[in-house]
C-alpha cells in the first residue's frame, strides 16, 4: 500500500501542460479601503465557518470509535489502493497528513466511550468533507478583524505579520521537508554521527531508531495491503452469492451473522453494488491491523524488547491526555507531531499515522536528547559535521571537472573567518556557506522575536559571510588585474574568473522562508550588508543536482536563483522553483522586476509525482526542461570543448525562455538555408541577436558561418560589437557561431565581447 499522489491526467501534446500561467490577483484591484474590508468581511465568514466546523466534528468524536474512524479516515485518504474501486479514495484526495494529526488530537481530548459504535459511511464521508474545509478556513481565519485594520501598522509590521502568518500556514499544513528516501537517508546518516551515545542512554542507536520508523511505516503498508488484497480476493467471485460467503471466510465477525448474511444476498441486487455494501463492513478489520504491542514489533526487527517499549512509551500520548488542548489550539501546538502513537493500559499500542515518525524524525529525536545534556551537545555538533561534508560531497560529484577547496580560512579587517567551500568551475567562483542550526518551535508558530533570531543565524550570517568574503575578492580581482600585488593568499586562481556566485545551505527547513527573502527584506528583519545569497535545504539541493544532470545546467540554476533574489519578488518554495526553471529558466521575460508578487504555490507537483513514483519502487519519467534540443546540444558541444569562459555562453543559451529559443532557432535555421541553397543573405545579416529588456546586461548573438568560405568567424565581430553597445543597458555580449552547412547547426566557436566606451566590471558578483 503506498501514499496517495494521485495527479489529474494532462491532454498529452497540450501546450498548457507547461507554464507559467500569470494571472493578477483580482483584490489587487482594489482600493486600500476596499481590500481592508474585503479582508475583514473574508475573516468574519472563515471564524464563523471555522466554528461551525470544529463543533460538527467535535460531535462525531463524541459519538464513534476513535480507531476505527482514524485508521478508516487515514488509509482512505492517504494511501493508494492497487486495483479496484478508488471511488472513495478519490473523494478524500483533499485530506492531508495534518489534517489527520489534528483529528487525532481531537480524539486525544477525551476518553473514549466504551463500546462506542464504528463510524458509518456517512460520518467518514462528513469527516472527508470537513476536515479540508475546517483547515481551509483556519488559514483564512487569521486575517485581521474590523478592530485590527483600524490599528496604525507601519510598512514593516504589516510585513513581519504577513511572514508570522506565512509560517504559521506552513507549520500547521506542510509535513515533508524532503521525499522519503532523501529524508530516511539524511536522517540516517547524520544521526549515525551519535550512535554510540544514543544507544547507552535508549539502549538502541539512533541510526536504529530512524529504521524502526521506517519499519513502522512499512509494517503499516504492508498489513493494510494484505487486508486490501484479501478484499480483493472476494470482489474477483463473479457471483452475489458467492461473494457473500466467500466475505465472512475471510473476514470472520464473531456472534451470529446469519441474518446478516441472508440480508446481504437477498437485498445485493449486483456485484457491484454488493461490493459497496461489504467495504464498510471489512474496515472494521482494516483498524485491527493498527494495534501492536511492542514485543511484536522488537522480534520483527531484532531490537531489544525493553527499549522499543521504552522508545513507544515516549512517543506516544494516553486517551484523554489532551483534555486540557483547545480545538483552536492543536493548529499550531499539536503533541501528536512529537508522539504520535496511541498508549494503553494493556500493554498495546495504536498507529494510524506512522509517517509523522519520520515527518519530525528531527524534532522527535531533539526531544528525546534533551534531558541529556553531553548528547545534546554532541548532536549540535554532528549537524554541522555532516552537513559541511554532505555538501561538498555533493558539490564535489555535480562539478567533478571542479577545483575545490574547503575551510579555507582568511583575514578581513583584522578579524579572522573561515568560508566553509570554495569551488571554482571554468570562470565561475562558488562560495558556499553550511548553517546547521535548527529551527525552534516557538519560531515555527511566528513568535517575533525567535523568528528575526532564526532569520539572521540562520539565513543572513552565512550569506553575510560569503558577502564578505566576494567584496574581498572584488578588491583582490581588481588589483591584481591592474598589476598591483597580490595581498589574498587565495587558493585558487582568479585568473579570468567573471562571475562570483554565493550559495547558503541548511540542514533544516525553515519553513521555505528562507526561498522568499523579499518578505523578510520588507519586514526589516534582515539587517544585512550583501545582498542575501540563495539559501537551499539539503535535501532540496539534493532534489536540484538530480533532476538537473548537467554540471553546466546546475550551475545555471543557482546563478537565476541569485539573480531572481535581487530582481523579482518570487512566494514559493524551492522545488517550486525548480518547478518554474523547468519551464521558463527562470527567465521572467518583460516582466516588471520586484513590482509584483509571483505565488508558485503547487509548481513542484511534477517534481512530487515523480519522487514519489520512485520512493515507491514504481516507474516514473523524470521531469524534463523544457529546453528545446537544438539548445541542449550547442550547451553540450560548447562544455566539450572547454575554453576559457565557455559557461557564460551556456549561461546565455539556457537563460532564453523557451518559447524565445524556438524563435531563435527558426531564424538561424533560414539564414542556414539560404546559405546552403547559395542565395545571398536578405540585407547580408547572418546574425540573430537577443539584446533583452533594459535590466538585462548581456546580449546573445549566434552567427551562422559557412566554414567552407575564407576567413575567420571573428571577422567583423568589432563593426558587430558596436552596434551592439549602442544600447545603454547592454555590457557584454555573447557571440556562438554555428555551422550553416548542416541542418542540425552545430557549433563552432564562441566569444565575449565587452563594451570598450566606458568601464565594464570583468567579474560580476551576485
Amino acid at each position: 500500500m503506498k501514499k496517495n499522489r494521485s495527479a489529474r491526467r494532462k491532454r498529452k501534446g497540450a501546450d498548457s501542460a507547461r507554464g507559467p500561467f500569470i494571472r493578477s490577483v483580482p483584490v489587487s484591484q482594489l482600493t486600500e479601503d476596499e481590500r481592508h474590508e474585503f479582508a475583514v468581511a473574508t475573516g468574519e465568514r472563515a471564524r464563523a465557518e471555522m466554528a461551525e466546523v470544529i463543533e460538527q466534528i467535535l460531535a462525531i468524536a463524541a459519538r464513534v470509535d476513535p480507531y476505527h474512524a482514524l485508521g478508516v479516515l487515514g488509509c482512505y485518504a492517504l494511501m493508494r489502493f492497487p486495483g479496484g474501486s478508488q471511488t472513495r479514495a478519490e473523494t478524500a484526495s483533499a485530506v492531508q497528513q495534518s489534517h489527520m494529526e489534528y483529528l487525532q488530537a481531537i480524539f486525544l481530548r477525551a476518553l473514549p466511550l466504551d463500546d462506542a459504535p464504528v463510524a458509518d459511511v456517512d460520518d467518514i464521508q462528513l469527516l472527508f468533507d470537513l476536515l479540508p474545509r475546517l483547515f481551509a478556513a483556519q488559514q483564512i481565519a487569521r486575517m485581521p478583524t474590523r478592530e485590527q485594520v483600524g490599528t496604525v501598522e507601519t510598512p514593516e509590521q504589516g510585513a513581519l505579520r504577513l511572514v508570522q502568518e506565512y509560517l504559521r500556514s506552513h507549520t500547521s499544513t506542510v509535513r515533508n521537508w524532503g521525499y522519503f528516501n532523501a529524508v530516511t537517508r539524511i536522517s540516517t546518516e547524520l544521526l549515525a554521527g551519535i550512535d554510540t551515545q544514543f544507544k547507552a542512554a535508549f539502549r538502541m542507536s539512533a541510526t536504529e531508531t530512524t529504521k524502526l520508523f521506517e519499519h513502522m511505516i512499512r509494517r503499516h503498508e504492508h498489513q493494510v495491503t494484505a487486508h486490501w488484497n484479501r478484499l480483493q480476493d472476494v470482489f474477483a467471485i463473479p457471483t452475489v452469492d458467492e461473494m457473500v460467503d466467500a466475505f465472512f471466510v475471510q473476514f470472520p465477525f464473531e456472534g451470529e451473522v446469519e441474518d446478516r448474511i441472508d440480508m446481504l444476498k437477498r437485498e445485493a441486487l449486483t456485484t457491484e453494488r454488493l461490493k459497496y455494501a461489504l467495504m464498510p463492513l471489512a474496515d472494521r478489520f482494516l483498524t485491527a491491523a493498527m494495534f501492536f504491542s511492542s514485543d511484536q514489533v522488537a522480534n520483527e526487527t531484532g531490537l531489544d524488547a525493553n527499549a522499543v517499549e521504552a522508545l513507544f512509551r515516549r512517543l506516544s500520548l494516553a486517551p484523554g491526555a489532551l483534555a486540557a488542548s483547545s480545538a483552536e489550539q492543536l493548529f499550531l501546538d499539536n503533541p501528536v507531531w512529537l508522539r504520535p502513537l496511541i498508549a494503553f493500559p494493556n500493554g498495546e499500542f495504536f498507529s494510524a499515522l506512522p509517517q509523522t515518525l519520520m515527518s519530525f524524525v528531527y524534532s522527535i529525536i531533539d526531544e528525546l536528547v534533551k534531558p541529556h545534556v553531553a548528547l545534546s551537545q554532541r548532536l549540535s555538533e554532528v549537524r554541522a559535521e555532516y552537513l559541511e561534508a554532505e555538501a561538498e560531497r555533493m558539490l564535489r560529484a555535480a562539478f567533478p571537472q571542479s577545483q575545490v577547496v574547503s575551510q579555507y580560512r582568511w583575514r578581513h579587517d583584522g578579524k579572522e573567518y573561515e568560508t566553509d567551500l570554495i569551488l571554482r568551475f571554468d570562470s565561475v567562483l562558488l562560495l558556499v556557506e553550511a548553517k546547521s542550526g535548527k529551527v525552534s518551535w516557538p519560531a515555527l508558530r511566528g513568535a517575533p522575536s525567535r523568528l528575526v533570531e532564526h532569520v539572521r543565524n540562520l539565513i543572513v550570517a552565512p550569506s553575510e559571510q560569503s558577502g564578505r568574503l566576494a567584496e574581498t575578492l572584488r578588491g583582490e580581482i581588481d588589483r591584481r588585474q591592474s598589476g598591483q600585488a597580490a595581498q589574498l593568499d587565495f587558493p585558487l586562481s582568479l585568473e579570468d574568473v567573471t562571475v562570483v556566485l554565493r550559495l547558503s545551505v541548511c540542514l533544516h527547513d525553515f519553513a521555505t522562508v528562507q526561498s522568499v527573502p523579499m518578505l523578510l527584506a520588507q519586514a526589516g528583519v534582515l539587517d544585512n550588508h550583501y545582498p542575501l545569497a540563495p539559501c537551499i535545504s539539503l535535501a532540496d539541493l539534493d532534489v536540484m543536482l538530480d533532476i538537473l544532470e548537467e554540471p553546466h545546467v546546475r550551475m545555471h540554476y543557482i546563478r537565476q536563483r541569485a539573480s531572481s533574489l535581487l530582481t523579482q519578488h518570487v512566494m514559493g518554495d524551492e522545488l517550486d522553483m525548480i518547478g518554474l526553471y523547468l519551464d521558463t529558466s527562470l527567465n521572467f521575460g518583460d516582466l516588471p522586476q520586484g513590482e509584483q508578487r509571483i505565488f508558485l504555490s503547487g509548481y513542484s507537483g511534477r517534481l512530487d509525482r515523480y519522487y514519489t513514483a520512485r520512493d515507491e519502487g514504481q516507474y516514473a519519467r523524470k521531469p524534463r526542461r523544457a529546453t528545446i534540443s537544438w539548445v541542449n546540444r550547442l550547451c553540450d558541444q560548447i562544455s566539450r570543448r572547454p575554453l576559457m569562459g565557455w559557461s557564460e555562453l551556456t549561461t546565455a543559451l539556457l537563460s532564453l525562455a523557451p518559447p524565445t529559443q524556438r524563435d531563435l532557432e527558426r531564424s538561424v535555421q533560414k539564414i542556414a538555408r539560404r546559405i546552403r541553397d547559395e542565395k545571398p543573405l536578405r540585407n547580408q545579416e547572418d546574425t540573430v541577436v537577443f539584446l533583452g529588456p533594459p535590466w538585462v546586461t548581456t546580449a546573445l548573438a549566434v552567427r551562422v558561418r559557412n566554414p567552407r568560405l575564407a576567413g575567420r568567424a571573428s571577422d567583423g565581430l568589432e563593426a558587430f560589437a558596436s552596434m551592439v553597445f549602442e544600447h545603454e543597458h547592454l555590457e557584454r555580449c555573447c557571440v556562438i557561431f554555428v555551422n550553416a552547412l548542416s541542418p542540425e547547426l552545430p557549433y563552432l566557436g564562441g566569444a565575449l565581447l565587452t563594451r570598450t566606451d566606458r568601464p565594464v566590471p570583468a567579474t560580476i558578483f551576485f
